[in-house]
């Protein structure tokens, strides 16, 4: 009889506190974000980096934005919103968030020396109202920063995000 008073506290206690009341989601940009090419230019799967990022090599979508867009299905409610995105030391790109088509916010990468290129940096947009069905989408761009020679001209990073949480927020 002891036994099974003690596994009833271990298997209940936890999930009546902070499980029931906490609710964050995390979209993966390539597998959550469906619509990809919902900007002036398109977005394409950077496999090595699991990132979604804009062909900076065509000319024609240097300095242009790309956007991608997913439908929420969770909770209704008040959401810091996490973007995780890639500094790139050839660029400065910007990320701006959205949500049913109205800008809420943007942020810009910070710039990084070679030996933190592609490296994970996340950036919060906080107390986001956010209902369910609701469009989230996230746009990026091109940017040079002119330091790095590329065949006769500058390199230009490509505006590469991974990821995107929502933490609510009581």
């Amino acid at each position: 009889m002891r036994n099974i008073v003690l596994l009833t506290i271990i298997f209940f206690v936890p999930f009546s506190s902070s499980f029931a009341q906490s609710s964050s989601y995390k979209y993966s940009a390539i597998k959550d974000f469906k619509k990809k090419n919902a900007g002036e230019v398109p977005l394409y799967v950077d496999k090595k980096r699991d990132a979604l990022a804009i062909n900076a090599a065509k000319e024609s979508y240097r300095g242009k934005w790309a956007k991608a867009t997913m439908e929420f299905k969770g909770k209704t409610g008040k959401y810091d919103v996490v973007i995780t995105t890639l500094t790139e030391e050839d660029g400065e790109c910007s990320y701006k968030l959205f949500i049913n088509g109205k800008e809420l916010g943007k942020y810009q990468n910070p710039r990084v020396k070679k030996e933190q290129d592609s490296k994970p940096n996340t950036h919060s947009w906080k107390g986001i109202e956010i209902k369910a069905g609701d469009k989230i989408s996230i746009a990026s761009n091109t940017h040079s920063n002119g330091i790095i020679p590329e065949n006769g001209a500058f390199a230009w990073a490509r505006g590469r995000w991974r990821q995107l949480e929502l933490i609510s927020i009581k």
